[in-house]
C-alpha cells in the first residue's frame, strides 16, 4: 500500500477523483488498506506550510488549491484527506478542536492550538486519523522533517484523547466524555508511550518538587524495558543546560516494572522532566547494546519548585550495560562525603539467560585493585566502606576488561 502510493506518476495527482482512483482501486473490499494509501500518499507528497501560519499569509486550504501547492495547514490536510476518501466512498468525517502540539505548555491555562484531522467508522468503531501529524515534524530548532509517522493513523479513541480535545464532545467517543480541565490534566503522552511500553502512573502532568527535590513513578512494560535504556533529563526555564534526573528500578509489578524518576531542581521556578528511552541495539552486533537509534521522549512533566535551589545537587552518571538492566540506588548523587562510610549498591534487573552480572567497585579506575560487589539478596549487588577522595566507577566484569554501569567522586 505504502509503496503504491508513494509511486503515484504525476498525471495521476490531475484532479482528486483521478488520484483517489489510483490510491485505492488495487484496494477494494479493504477499508483499512484504502485508508492508508491515503494517509501513505499524504505523507510523501503534501508539506506543512508554516508560511501560512503569519497573519495574513494563509493559503487557500480547499482540497484542490493544497493537491496543486503540495502545502497545508491542518485544515488543508483534512480537507484533502477527506476528499480523496469521498471519492471511494470510505466514510470518512472531518473534526476539529484543540490539539497539544507544537507551542503546547504543560500545565498552561491554554490546554493546545488549533486543529483538524479525520474520523472514520471502521467495523462499527470510530477511528482517527491526522494526516497532518502523520507527515512529519518540527525539531527543536523548527526544522521541518517530512516523514511518515504511522502512529496517527487509526487512533482509537482512549489514545487520542491524550493529545486531541474536539470542539464536540461527542467526537472524543467516549463514555463519559471528558472536560477540558481533565484534558488539562492529563499526563503529557505521545506514541511511544504505547509502543515502547512506558507508561504513567499519576493522572496528573505537574508535580510539586519538596526542598529542591522530585520524584516521579513510571511503569514499563518488562518486555519493552529489555529493549530500551531508560534515562531522565530535566529542562530548567533558565539553564542553558539539560540536567539529568535518575531513573531507579523500584518494585516489580507483574507485567511492569515501577521505576522511580528522581532529581534535584537548580533553583525556583518549573521546568520539563523529559523522560526517555534509548532503543538497545542487539550485543550480537558487536556494539556491546549500548544505545542504537534515536532516543524517544514517551513522556513528559511539568516540575513546580517552591524551594531556593539550594540542596541542587548532580546526580550519579549511569550507563546501559549489554545482558541487562541496571539502577545505582545508591548514592544518589555524583559526589558523596570522604571518609565516612558509604554503601555502594546496585539493583540489577531483566537478566537475560547467559548474562552473568559481576559488579565491582574501582577508584580511579584502578581495575587491578577492584572490589567485588556481592549479591546480597535476589537482583541487588552492594559493597559497603570509607571511601577516600577521588573518582569511583561501578563497572561489569567482562572478561579482563570492564564496562561502566555508573560513576561518582568522594570529596
Amino acid at each position: 500500500m505504502d509503496d503504491h502510493a508513494r509511486a503515484c506518476p504525476p498525471e495521476e495527482e490531475e484532479s482528486i477523483a483521478r488520484l483517489s482512483w489510483y490510491l485505492t482501486s488495487p484496494f477494494l473490499g479493504d477499508q483499512v488498506a484504502q485508508l492508508r494509501s491515503i494517509f501513505a500518499w499524504m505523507a510523501a507528497n503534501i508539506s506543512y506550510d508554516h508560511a501560512s501560519l503569519v497573519p495574513g499569509q494563509r493559503k487557500d486550504q480547499s482540497p484542490e488549491s493544497v493537491l496543486r501547492n503540495k502545502v497545508a495547514v491542518c485544515a488543508g490536510f483534512a480537507n484533502l484527506y477527506d476528499n480523496i476518501a469521498r471519492y471511494a466512498n470510505l466514510g470518512v468525517r472531518q473534526a476539529s478542536g484543540l490539539a497539544r502540539g507544537a507551542g503546547y505548555e504543560i500545565g498552561a491555562d491554554k490546554v493546545g492550538g488549533e486543529h483538524a484531522w479525520n474520523v472514520v467508522n471502521i467495523n462499527g468503531e470510530e477511528l482517527f486519523i491526522d494526516s497532518t501529524w502523520g507527515a512529519g515534524h518540527s525539531d527543536e530548532n523548527g526544522v521541518y522533517h517530512q516523514v511518515m509517522d504511522p502512529w496517527w493513523f487509526l487512533l482509537s479513541p482512549k489514545r487520542m484523547i491524550y493529545t486531541h480535545f474536539p470542539d464536540n464532545p461527542r467526537e472524543q467517543f467516549l463514555d463519559p466524555p471528558i472536560s477540558k480541565d481533565a484534558f488539562r490534566r492529563l499526563p503529557c503522552r505521545r506514541g511511544h508511550s504505547w509502543i515502547m511500553g512506558i507508561r504513567p502512573m499519576i493522572g496528573t502532568n505537574v508535580m510539586e518538587a519538596n526542598d529542591d527535590y522530585f520524584e516521579v513513578q513510571i511503569r514499563v512494560k518488562k518486555e519493552g524495558a529489555k529493549k530500551t535504556f531508560l534515562a531522565g533529563k530535566l529542562v530548567w526555564e533558565g539553564s542553558p543546560e539539560m540536567l539529568p534526573a535518575a531513573c531507579h528500578w523500584t518494585r516489580d509489578n507483574g507485567k511492569y516494572f515501577v521505576m522511580t524518576m528522581k532529581g534535584f531542581c537548580p533553583g525556583p521556578g518549573s521546568g520539563r522532566l523529559l523522560v526517555l528511552a534509548l532503543p538497545l541495539v542487539d550485543a550480537n552486533d558487536g556494539s556491546g547494546g549500548c544505545g542504537g537509534g534515536e532516543s524517544k521522549n514517551p513522556l513528559t512533566y511539568k516540575i513546580v519548585n517552591n524551594g531556593s535551589g539550594a540542596n541542587f545537587q548532580p546526580l550519579v552518571a549511569e550507563y546501559p550495560v549489554p545482558g541487562f538492566s541496571t539502577s545505582v540506588l545508591e548514592p544518589l548523587t555524583a559526589q558523596v562525603q570522604r571518609g565516612v562510610r558509604q554503601k555502594v549498591r546496585v539493583q540489577v534487573y531483566n537478566v537475560a539467560h547467559d548474562a552473568r552480572p559481576a559488579l565491582v567497585l574501582m577508584k580511579d579506575m584502578d581495575y587491578r585493585n577492584s572490589e567485588t560487589m556481592r549479591e546480597v539478596e535476589p537482583g541487588v549487588f552492594e559493597v559497603e566502606k570509607v571511601l577516600v577522595a577521588g573518582e569511583y566507577s561501578i563497572g561489569q566484569r567482562l572478561g579482563m576488561q570492564y564496562q561502566f554501569v555508573g560513576r561518582f567522586s568522594a570529596v
